[in-house]
């Protein structure tokens, strides 16, 4: 008998247990989600953990099994809970907000990016605020040093996000970086028509390069080494809805966990 601990993409405190049914134990993984029952509501929820023991002594099942592979790595649930504790918001409500809608709904993913061990993103590496690689850019053309920095990061077989404010913004630098260097980029933001094919394109990519706004600091990438939030103090780069949070904060959290440059 074994039970996992979920999180809900709602204002309420967790992780709550739930029992895992026989027909599938040992299925289950921390960052796949789940079905379960919540306040006689069908939910979506996130499995952070399994334990063998549970002090509720009235456990319900989860209802079934969304994602035989994790959709979350270790990294992202990392980030995902420093975002909640930061921003004062649940940690299921941190993951929705990471997440593209179809997946917060509940659509099954055609590609878990878990599935080929060449995908995996890599060990959390946690660098010390002090010694993260942090590079500040003030009155200069911002656009050929993101351009070095991007080329010397897939030189180095790594990803690199890069922020802008807007998506007219995201979408000519993407075209310029994709003239100048001769590669493809992925265009990440949030309710765009395929958002969630987006992922999945990326997190099938052992390194890539990821152009978007806000919500893209929470692109699948594998192997990150570099990201680069554009005008930072653009005030568009706080989310005004629940967890509030700030995408230059994130980053910088993210940085530190897989030991990224941040630009």
């Amino acid at each position: 008998m074994s039970y996992v601990k979920v999180v809900l993409g709602l204002p309420v405190d967790g992780p709550f247990d739930y029992l895992v049914p026989p027909d599938l134990e040992g299925k289950v993984s921390s960052g796949a989600r789940v079905w379960v029952n919540f306040r006689n509501k069908k939910e979506v929820a996130y499995a952070v953990g399994l334990s063998a023991k549970s002090n509720i002594k009235k456990v319900k099942e989860i209802s079934a099994l969304i994602d035989p592979l994790p959709i979350l790595d270790e990294g992202m649930l990392l980030l995902t809970k420093r975002v909640a504790e930061y921003y004062c918001c649940s940690w299921g409500e941190a993951i929705d907000s990471a997440l593209p809608e179809e997946l917060r709904k509940g659509k099954k993913w055609g590609q878990n990016y878990f599935s080929q061990p060449e995908s995996k993103a890599g060990k959390i590496i946690l660098t010390p605020f002090s010694e993260q690689k942090i590079i500040f850019l003030s009155g200069v053309d911002r656009m050929p040093v993101y351009l070095r920095e991007i080329k010397e990061a897939l030189a180095a077989k790594q990803s690199a996000i890069v922020l802008f404010s807007d998506i007219n913004s995201a979408q000519r630098a993407g075209e310029l970086i994709e003239k100048s260097l001769g590669i493809e980029v992925h265009l990440v933001f949030r309710k765009q028509p395929k958002e969630m094919e987006a992922w999945e394109r990326i997190s099938r990519e052992p390194y890539c390069v990821v152009i978007g706004t806000r919500s893209s600091i929470f692109s699948p990438a594998n192997a990150l080494g570099l990201i680069i939030i554009d005008q930072e103090e653009d005030r568009v780069y706080k989310q005004e809805q629940a967890p509030h949070y700030h995408a230059g904060e994130a980053a910088r959290m993210r940085a530190e966990i897989c030991g990224a440059k941040v630009v």
